[in-house]
């Protein structure tokens, strides 16, 4: 317990360090700015991976189809999609 609050008190100072660093050398605008900058840079950043999974879902789940032909898994992938994700916003059970 005493390392918790030893570890608390010291994640708190440092805060209250930058915060008071902040005050004194950039204004609230130029703070807004800077947090805006990482905010969109860290998105992008997210949006880039997330790109990536979604094409290699997308290339694990249509590797052995044939383009060409009409196939019924397009439209069940979908519905298997807005099925699992009904129940996890719901929090129902399923049968």
């Amino acid at each position: 317990m005493i390392m918790d609050e030893e570890l608390s008190e010291y994640k708190q100072g440092r805060i209250e360090r930058f915060v008071v660093w902040q005050k004194e050398h950039i204004s609230d605008r130029q703070m807004t700015l800077i947090l805006a900058f990482v905010i969109g840079l860290l998105a992008s950043v997210a949006g880039f991976f997330l790109h990536g999974i979604v094409h290699e879902i997308q290339l694990l789940l249509t590797s052995g189809f044939q383009q060409s032909t009409y196939n019924l898994l397009f439209l069940l992938f979908p519905i298997v999609g807005i099925y699992q994700s009904f129940f996890r916003w719901t929090g129902m059970k399923k049968c």
